[in-house]
């Protein structure tokens, strides 16, 4: 696990007039790949609706943690059988192997990720990434993967989240302190029906109740609840207090498309793609924007969770 913390600059909430927020949104699946003229495939991806997603939360100053799969190459059984090749090859043949994917990541990098530059507190792998060799400023390869990568490209603050982040959101007021926090994750598996990759999240909160988001990635499902949780105590003057409170469980779509209309092999024939071949249901496009809202109450400050769709 990583925990990742800061300090945000508050808005005022777009929704709650009088309470200021952080806002934050999770994004994944995005899936690129080249097309046959070397550019992003917008086909498979509907990027112009990520881009869009991106415009607009800029324009409310949220920012944005990215939960893996940003790339459709490689699969963890992919990435294995080439590392198999990879051991038995000569060292130019391994670089060439290690360095296939680089045009795929500079053209993410270019058309994608570079309006996120700066807002982006962290990415998660996902399954789907790439191990590759990049050339350092100073001219010397480093073997990284294309998280690393994608890291390094987007700069301050966006650290590797690894396979869990907890997110820790720290907020101050004329002496008092409050702490938003979130668990972060691709995410596996989650079943056919809308609640089962909600209930692996359910068990999630079982573990992280004082977390207020427990956030995983779907493309297939895209659904939330919230589970409720009391808390109860007595103040430093023997005054008993009783405290309600949420953890919203919030499964993200993706922007994958999934199915696809006329597509095509290499060969030019019919070819539905892994979604339509193991007859998965439609990939749900579009994600969540969550908001973090400090409440100054004197006697009990508390942070409410919010989510705009």
């Amino acid at each position: 696990m990583e925990i990742v913390g800061f300090t945000p600059k508050l808005r005022p909430s777009i929704y709650v007039r009088g309470l200021q927020e952080y806002i934050l949104s999770p994004v994944a699946d995005f899936q690129l790949r080249l097309d046959s003229s070397g550019g992003l495939d917008s086909s498979e991806t509907d990027i112009a609706r990520l881009l869009r997603h991106v415009t607009n939360v800029k324009r409310l100053g949220g920012e944005f943690s990215i939960l893996g799969d940003i790339i459709d190459t490689d699969s963890p059984s992919n990435r294995k059988a080439l590392n198999e090749l990879r051991a038995g090859a000569y060292d130019s043949t391994e670089l060439s192997l290690l360095m296939k994917d680089n045009p795929l990541i500079d053209a993410v990098c270019k058309e994608v990720l570079r309006p996120m530059r700066g807002r982006v507190r962290s990415i998660n792998p996902g399954h789907h990434y790439s191990v590759t060799a990049r050339t350092e400023p100073g001219g010397d390869t480093k073997v990284v993967t294309s998280t690393q990568a994608f890291v390094d490209y987007l700069g301050s603050p966006c650290v590797h989240g690894g396979d869990l982040t907890g997110l820790v959101v720290h907020m101050e007021n004329d002496g008092q302190c409050l702490d938003g926090k979130a668990i972060l994750m691709h995410g596996a598996g989650g079943g056919g029906t809308l609640g089962a990759p909600l209930a692996r999240l359910i068990r999630q909160a079982e573990a992280w109740r004082s977390a207020g988001f427990i956030v995983s990635a779907h493309n297939m499902k895209n659904v939330e609840g919230k589970l409720a949780s009391i808390d109860f105590g007595m103040d430093d003057n023997g005054n008993p207090w009783l405290r309600g409170a949420h953890t919203r469980v919030v499964n993200i779509g993706g922007f994958h498309r999934g199915t696809i209309l006329f597509r095509r092999n290499l060969m030019n024939e019919p070819d539905g793609g892994y979604v339509e071949r193991a007859a998965l249901p439609p990939n749900v496009l579009g994600t969540v924007t969550l908001a973090m809202r400090p409440v100054w109450d004197e006697k009990a400050p508390r942070v409410d969770y919010g989510m705009y769709d």
